[in-house]
């Protein structure tokens, strides 16, 4: 029996445990499984367009609308998560929401959203599922016209956690006296207040049972006439917008896919393969492909290199180094990763820091 103060040694022979190089660093934005969120649902009848600016770390809380949604980040990376996976909007990307999904956000970054909501009747997508689109400059000049510069009292970078900074008034308009005054540079509120937490007829998402940020705004440079042939345009470029299959972290239904998911969830840069993560879960190696094929749509090689970009752009966002970024999320070296960048996105990490983003 070894001596108290001697601690037990691993036999030389026995093989050497793998010892992760960080915490557990599965972000929210990754479901396991087909539950995007265990809070009560908010229903909003209409999708908002206008301008929401996230903290790191804020988010919106699960909801759904009737209409399609049109979610793209100026800055930062919004994270969207429904009961079927997880999906990233950033600079380059944006993200097809349709109506009746319910889905929730998480910021990553300083993130200036602009949310477009589209008539179902206009719907120029017409999945049933989100889609990734490809944003080239028009298009993206597009969206900002239509949800509008913020101003500088936008309050994009308030402290997590805490309300964002009262926005300054405008003058009282004498018909709209007894509704809440507008923001300066906006229009005067002249139509009823929704309930809290729903959305007003204008398409505004309101601030209650929200998470950090201001609530969305509409700017009044583009009005009438030349905001409905923005408009059309931006539909018009939405149809012929390349959609990115595979640009997403599809979610598992299956417990012993489940189980073997979470592994690389809660460890991205794990080098297990898909006979020993079989082995971990109580699976055997071919059926777990199978259930990769089936339930994923895609292979485990396909998903997991997913994942790793995926939480690469987070980990970008927050502020890694591009090195350690590579070494977090199991590329052997920062020259594999920035290679593997550049396939899926057409330019290297350093490059979209130089341009201004992740931030």
């Amino acid at each position: 029996m070894p001596h108290p103060s001697t601690p037990a040694t691993r036999h030389p022979s026995a093989p050497a445990r793998r010892q992760p190089s960080a915490p557990a660093t599965r972000h929210p934005s990754v479901p396991a499984t087909r539950h995007p969120s265990a809070t009560a649902t908010r229903y909003l009848p209409e999708a908002a367009t206008g301008i929401r600016a996230l903290v790191p770390g804020g988010g919106l809380s699960a909801h759904r609308h009737d209409n399609p949604q049109l979610i793209y980040a100026r800055t930062g990376v919004d994270a969207v998560t429904t009961d079927a996976g997880s999906w990233l909007a950033f600079p380059g990307r944006a993200l097809w929401v349709p109506g009746g999904i319910v889905h929730e956000h998480r910021s990553f970054g300083v993130a200036d959203l602009r949310l477009v909501g589209v008539a179902a009747a206009d719907d120029p997508i017409g999945t049933s599922s989100p889609a990734v689109l490809s944003v080239d400059p028009l298009l993206r000049e597009l969206i900002l016209a239509i949800t509008a510069e913020p101003g500088p009292a936008a309050g994009l970078e308030p402290p997590a956690g805490l309300e964002p900074p009262a926005e300054p008034e405008a003058a009282a308009e004498p018909e709209a006296a007894a509704e809440p005054e507008a923001p300066a540079g906006h229009e005067a509120a002249a139509e009823p207040e929704a309930a809290a937490g729903h959305e007003t007829a204008a398409g505004h998402e309101t601030a209650a049972g929200h998470e950090g940020g201001p609530e969305a705004k509409v700017g009044g440079a583009v009005e009438g006439g030349e905001r409905s042939r923005l408009m059309a345009v931006l539909l018009d470029r939405l149809r012929r917008a390349p959609r990115l299959a595979g640009h997403y972290v599809p979610a598992a239904r299956d417990p012993r896919l489940v189980a073997a998911c979470r592994i690389l969830l809660d460890d991205p840069a794990e080098p297990a393969g898909l006979a020993e993560l079989g082995r971990r879960v109580g699976a055997g190696e071919r059926t777990l492909s199978r259930l990769f094929a089936r339930e994923l749509g895609m292979s485990f090689p396909r998903w997991r290199a997913a994942l790793r970009l995926h939480h690469a752009l987070i980990l970008l966002a927050e502020g890694e180094p591009v090195t350690a970024v590579a070494h977090r999320c199991g590329w052997a070296s920062a020259s594999a990763f920035i290679d593997a960048y550049r396939r899926t996105f057409g330019h290297t990490p350093g490059a979209a820091r130089r341009d201004g983003w992740p931030r």
